[in-house]
């Protein structure tokens, strides 16, 4: 990583914890602790790594983010709001009764959201099914190979990163979800593990004591450990290494310090309450930004939006070039699995031929067509 990149990534992350700590100071309410800590892996996902595009957040082969963390959602809303989303005044609407911006992130209010989230767990569960319906439409939906000596492409082609807690890792639910999909062998997922060792109540070790990395070696995933989560190059490295895989997905565990810059850094305290006004002050001179609320300047947000735009403008439209190549039948699949309107009537589900039989308090369903079933999955 060269160093201009390197310096671009760390003023991005000062800027979304600015924007973060404002938002749930005017709040009153929030969890500053877990977003600050995940400044830099969230400005390295979106201004490096991840296909994404804030004039089309729906565009369908975009890299998937679940925050399974849900409670994090100011520094998904920061980074969002940063990379043109939304506009960032709205972080002032952070949590009021008629914001979008609530507590836990909604995929049916917040342009950027993949996916509501806020029940721990429920974030990686969601993020399997996602990685699941992924596999099953990358192999469906492949451009032929053009000679002898070419490879077969395949049009869907996205990655789902989810971002997950201690507390998501004390729910039964995820390692449900982890053990699917370690046999199934969703190599396109990538869980990130903000290991800060710190919960609501003290200690995680007070109360959690696994061995996460044997775990989920032992349900057939990768793992791969970044010592300082602060580092954006060591979160580099390891996201390359995970999409190496091709027959698991991968569980980065990145150790971070929960309420990273703050005067209670590294406890409990910083967990669910707003930092105190002194404190803001206090990070404002050390980051010698002026000490004015929301302010973001026009100028840094271009600049911060040219890095996603140089990468991904163009991608949705070799997208569509490649699907304008496929046979008719094929395109219209296509085009209602990239509509906003994904209802399926339950019959439809059926494979021609197949049937349904009922009697009461029993139906049986012989077989389901499977591209449809991804189509709801995903």
């Amino acid at each position: 990583m060269n160093a201009s990149l390197k310096k671009e990534l760390e003023i991005f992350a000062t800027k979304e914890r600015l924007l973060l700590l404002e938002g749930i100071f005017n709040a009153k309410a929030g969890h500053p602790g877990g977003s600050l800590s995940i400044a830099e892996l969230m400005a390295y996902l979106y201004n490096v790594e991840m296909k994404v595009d804030a004039s089309n957040p729906k565009w369908e082969d975009r890299d998937r983010f679940v925050l399974s963390k849900g409670h994090a959602a100011p520094a998904l809303y920061a980074t969002l709001a940063l990379k043109g989303f939304f506009p960032t005044e709205d972080m002032k609407t952070l949590r009021k009764s008629d914001s979008y911006l609530q507590g836990h992130p909604s995929m049916k209010c917040v342009p950027g959201v993949d996916m509501s989230t806020g029940s721990l767990g429920q974030g990686i569960s969601a993020a399997v099914g996602m990685a699941l319906g992924q596999k099953i439409l990358s192999s469906k939906y492949v451009i032929p190979k053009k000679n002898a000596i070419s490879l077969d492409s395949h049009m869907i082609d996205y990655k789902i990163y989810v971002l997950c807690s201690d507390g998501d890792l004390m729910e039964g639910i995820s390692y449900e979800a982890a053990s699917l999909a370690g046999t199934l062998k969703l190599n396109k997922l990538i869980v990130l593990y903000d290991s800060n060792n710190v919960c609501l109540d003290g200690k995680t070790a007070l109360t959690f004591n696994e061995n996460i990395s044997m775990r989920f070696i032992s349900q057939g995933w990768r793992v791969i450990t970044v010592e300082d989560g602060n580092n954006v190059e060591a979160i580099s490295n390891a996201i390359t290494e995970a999409k190496k895989s091709e027959d698991k997905p991968t569980l980065i565990e990145i150790k971070t310090v929960i309420g990273k810059g703050s005067m209670l850094e590294g406890t409990n305290k910083v967990h669910g309450s707003p930092l105190t006004k002194e404190d803001i002050t206090k990070l404002k001179e050390k980051w010698e930004i002026r000490d004015i609320p929301f302010q973001i300047s026009q100028n840094t947000c271009d600049e911060f939006r040219a890095l996603i735009n140089e990468r991904c403008n163009s991608l949705n439209e070799k997208f569509m070039n490649l699907v304008s190549t496929l046979e008719e039948p094929i395109q219209k699949e296509l085009a209602f699995f990239m509509g906003k309107d994904k209802s399926i009537d339950f019959k439809d589900l059926i494979y021609e031929g197949s049937n349904i039989s009922s009697s009461p308090g029993k139906v049986s369903i012989n077989v389901l067509d499977p591209s449809k079933v991804a189509i709801m999955i995903a």
